[in-house]
């Protein structure tokens, strides 16, 4: 899913107007951290849910601690994550799995 496509979906910002590379990195930092890929799309967790667990992480370790939820669906398609649509939301699940690791974080979602 391209950039454009995830704008034309709701993503937070308008086609125009490019995803903040601050967020993406710290979204990308922690994916790679924490985040394994799965053959199958997972619906534990949605972007939204994600995206702020993202956000605490990056406020610990001195990164962007505000990531929009089209900043981490764009570095997850970077990532080569699958994407899928939750509806007509904003949102989406991927073919991801938390490690251990992601679980003895604080999540203030």
């Amino acid at each position: 899913m391209t950039a454009m496509a995830i704008g034309q979906w709701g993503m937070n910002r308008g086609m125009d107007e490019p995803f903040d590379k601050a967020e993406i990195a710290t979204a990308r930092a922690w994916i790679r951290k924490f985040v394994v890929p799965t053959k199958t799309i997972r619906r534990k967790y949605s972007s939204y849910i994600l995206k702020h667990v993202a956000e605490h992480w990056g406020g610990t370790v001195r990164r962007e601690s505000y990531i929009t939820n089209g900043a981490f669906i764009e570095a997850a398609r970077l990532e080569g994550y699958k994407i899928a649509p939750i509806g007509m939301s904003p949102n989406a699940y991927f073919n991801m799995h938390l490690l251990r690791e992601a679980y003895a974080m604080e999540w203030s979602v």
